[in-house]
């Protein structure tokens, strides 16, 4: 599961109800299948989430449902930290494409990605 050579862009910060967490649409098929089980975060805004809570997974841009899903793991980690390739979650060429790519959604913040951005990773379990 390759990591997008071009992501979407999101110039806004997406604002949604409690409980939903959106995705890029060229994340929904691996999501779907199955594959795609760990997501990061930038910054707290999902601070709130702990294990067991029930999500809705849904679309960015469209806000179309992907699946439901059960968060079973969260913590805080850096941008540096982030590995390239690591299992349930798309890998990248580089730290430069995670960057490229983490920047793209996160364009909101009218900057790049620095090596100390706080990210929240999230596991889940689809159900």
């Amino acid at each position: 599961m390759k990591a997008p050579a071009n992501p979407t862009v999101v110039l806004n910060n997406p604002i949604h109800d409690q409980y939903i967490i959106q995705f890029a649409p060229e994340l929904v098929d691996f999501i779907k299948k199955g594959e795609k089980l760990k997501t990061y975060r930038y910054g707290d805004k999902y601070s709130y989430l702990k294990p067991g809570n029930r999500v809705e997974l849904r679309e960015y841009g469209t806000n179309n449902f992907i699946s439901l899903a059960e968060i079973t793991d969260i913590k805080t980690v850096v941008f540096e930290d982030i590995p390239l390739n690591l299992d349930q979650h798309e890998f990248y060429e580089s730290k430069d494409h995670q960057r490229r790519v983490f920047s793209s959604y996160y364009k909101y913040i009218g900057r790049k990605i620095t090596d100390n951005d706080p990210f929240l990773m999230i596991s889940y379990k689809l159900i």
